[in-house]
């Protein structure tokens, strides 16, 4: 992928972040969650 291409995606992803804050805040939240749940599996495993 070349650095102008790069830079495209990169505007047009910051562009619909602002569009779309609401969605943004759901995907970070689930991000988080999923984390958490990993590491509490894992925190499990080893005991």
């Amino acid at each position: 992928m070349t650095e102008a291409a790069k830079e495209a995606r990169r505007a047009y992803h910051r562009e619909w972040q602002r569009k779309n804050p609401h969605k943004v805040a759901i995907y970070k939240k689930r991000y988080w969650e999923k984390k958490v749940r990993f590491y509490e599996e894992r925190k499990l495993e080893k005991q």
